[in-house]
């Protein structure tokens, strides 16, 4: 996280950079290897960043 921040200025930069949810989703599970879709809605939704329904989640990601 902390080269991420040194690249984008922080965070939340990097974040919104990815684009879309299903942008950052990726860009996530790229460079965080030990997350998964759960795993990164969850830190989104906690840092205010704007995720899909819970339910539609669900349906999209947990075939």
């Amino acid at each position: 996280m902390l080269e991420l921040e040194d690249e984008y200025g922080s965070f939340q930069k990097y974040l919104r950079a990815q684009g879309d949810f299903d942008g950052t989703l990726t860009a996530m599970k790229k460079e965080f290897k030990f997350m998964g879709p759960t795993g990164c809605y969850y830190i989104l939704y906690v840092v205010g960043e704007e995720v899909p329904p819970h339910e539609e989640f669900e349906v999209t990601y947990h075939k």
